[in-house]
């Protein structure tokens, strides 16, 4: 592509200028570099690969191939605000284009975000893309993207200037790896929350956290997981009542949406914690909790449906630790008082868990239902086991001799024969022994040895009983709501994660108004999941039921791409 100063350049495509302009100006105000700008098309790379695109002569970053359609960009080589010149596209939105730029005058890299099309004609639109701005600017947390500028082009188009990340979304890291280690999931969750808190504490609520906004940029010294949280494009920014969002609107992209946000009620900044269960559920299992074909049909489960635990999943990974799993399980709670009530509360648990603790969330869900008691028992169960001792002493493989045998039996034959000795005293045979035992048991009370017995006895050995085997059965069914029964104990509505003995049987019945009672025996060879089917009671009024079940066929493990997901 040649540059717009080279009087050998063909004509720039019509549509160059704003509206009204001739074919080949540039729009006014737009300053064109002295210099051409070192700019790579698709034609100078394979198609194959990534670009390397060099954007100083100490610096080289990879870049994906440039998009056909952004090849002749209109603002390819222009100087937006007399700083910043435009190299290349590196993404479009809902509101507005990313480019890369340079710095005239020392160089630095930075991304611009321009508001372009007919959202620069749209009022509400604008005022959203300064609060974007705004927002990630007053935070002030690392975690957060950093914003340096904001000013508008002569044209009446809107941008802003950020930091230019070096990494890659999270979304690709989940459609790469599918499930993250424990560790690295974990690592990664605590500096969302970290940044999270500090908008929080800004008076600031994200409403729209997911993956394709956190991004996972490289540092000095090798770090390569370093978090930043993009796109504050529908934040709400503390309790003005002048608000964007209209009473019952609802914004955010619906497999992360919290149940008060996917009602169109009143959030606060327990959305965000909501939402960042959902991504910890998804990096721990390989998919999101809900799923479904259509909008609806997602906010319905958000709002209605209990998630399956993360361990209860097929796809679950079997060393998914118990104490992620209540992390994730209090976080995704419908009710927001339930949840975690802060950031640094999640934080803290996140922390725990890294270091091998019980998070505080496993004492917090005892007080819940029984299901959630199970999850919550078998997190403290498992911090409490002890660490395992080695087979071998340190330093490799020793051979066993039979001589600690040999001298364990001698031991054993001594300690018989000194306690023969002691009973039957020296001296005496067999039948002595048992004349003196039948003198003994007809002696009267008066030839009894006056003697009072020792009350000193040595302790006996205290025996801890192996911990028992339990393993854990979701019992669910068709009918929504349908309430889960333990002989006259109400466990809770379905689906219920129960906790089944090695060994025992349990039997439970399923309640529903217009069904006939259902009853399910569970035991050593039921699945880890069991579907209760219930009867219809002939000519019963049978409530409307909320459809919190997916119709649609089960989703393979293997996820699509995101951009088939329904988003609004």
């Amino acid at each position: 592509m040649a540059h717009p100063s080279d009087p050998n350049a063909p004509p720039p495509p019509s549509g160059f200028g704003p509206p009204g302009s001739q074919p080949g100006s540039l729009p006014s105000g737009v300053v064109v570099p002295s210099q051409p700008v070192s700019l790579r098309t698709t034609a100078d790379v394979p198609s194959s690969g990534p670009e390397r695109f060099t954007t100083s002569p100490q610096s080289v970053i990879e870049m994906p191939p440039i998009d056909p359609r952004w090849v002749n960009d209109k603002n390819l080589g222009q100087v937006f605000g007399g700083k910043y010149i435009i190299d290349r596209v590196l993404g479009e939105g809902g509101m507005g284009i990313v480019y890369l730029s340079r710095h005239k005058a020392i160089g630095k890299r930075f991304a611009i975000k321009l508001l372009h099309g007919d959202a620069v004609k749209d009022p509400e639109v604008v005022e959203r893309f300064k609060v974007e701005a705004q927002a990630a600017s007053a935070i002030g947390n690392e975690h957060i993207i950093d914003i340096t500028d904001f000013a508008e082009l002569t044209d009446g188009s809107t941008y802003f200037v950020m930091e230019f990340l070096d990494g890659r979304a999270l979304s690709k890291l989940f459609d790469e790896l599918k499930r993250l280690p424990t560790m690295r999931l974990a690592r990664i969750a605590k500096q969302i929350a970290q940044g999270l808190g500090a908008a929080h504490q800004a008076g600031i609520v994200h409403r729209d956290l997911k993956p394709d906004n956190i991004q996972l940029c490289k540092r000095s010294g090798g770090e390569v997981d370093f978090v930043k949280i993009l796109d504050f494009g529908i934040a709400k920014v503390g309790q003005s009542s002048n608000k964007l969002t209209k009473a019952g609107a609802i914004f955010g992209t619906p497999h992360y949406m919290s149940p008060e946000q996917a009602a169109g009620s009143p959030v606060d900044h327990r959305t965000d914690i909501y939402a960042l269960g959902v991504i910890l559920y998804e990096g721990a299992v390989g998919r999101v909790p809900f799923d479904a074909d259509n909008f609806m049909g997602i906010l319905t489960q958000h709002m209605y449906k209990a998630p399956v635990p993360p361990r209860a999943v097929p796809e679950c990974p079997a060393d998914l630790p118990p104490g992620l799993e209540v992390i994730i399980m209090r976080c995704l709670r419908k009710k927001p008082e339930e949840r975690y009530q802060t950031m640094e509360e999640l934080a803290d648990d996140l922390d725990r868990l890294l270091r091998g603790e019980v998070p505080k969330a496993a004492q917090d869900m005892m007080a819940l239902s029984a299901g959630y008691q199970s999850l919550a028992q078998s997190a403290l169960a498992a911090s409490a086991m002890p660490k395992p001792v080695p087979g071998e002493p340190p330093g490799g493989f020793t051979k066993k001799t039979p001589w600690p045998l040999y001298a364990g039996i001698a031991g054993v034959v001594a300690a018989i024969g000194i306690a023969a000795v002691v009973l039957v005293g020296p001296g005496k045979t067999n039948a002595d022994a048992k004349k003196s035992s039948n003198d003994d048991s007809t002696e009267t009370p008066s030839k009894k040895s006056n003697v009072t017995p020792s009350t000193t006895t040595s302790a006996a050995p205290t025996v801890t009983a192996a911990p028992k085997k339990a393993r854990m059965i979701l019992v669910t069914s068709p009918i929504a709501g349908a309430k889960v029964y333990d002989g006259d104990t109400l466990v809770g509505d379905e689906p219920q994660n129960i906790e089944l003995e090695e060994g025992k049987t349990k039997s439970l019945v399923l309640k529903a108004p217009g069904y006939k009672d259902a009853t399910v025996a569970l035991d050593g060879k039921s699945p880890a999941k069991v579907t209760v089917q219930m009867t219809k009671i002939p000519g019963a009024n049978v409530p409307t039921p909320v459809p919190t079940k997916k119709t649609a066929a089960p989703r393979p493990t293997t996820r699509g791409p995101r951009s088939n997901r329904p988003k609004k």
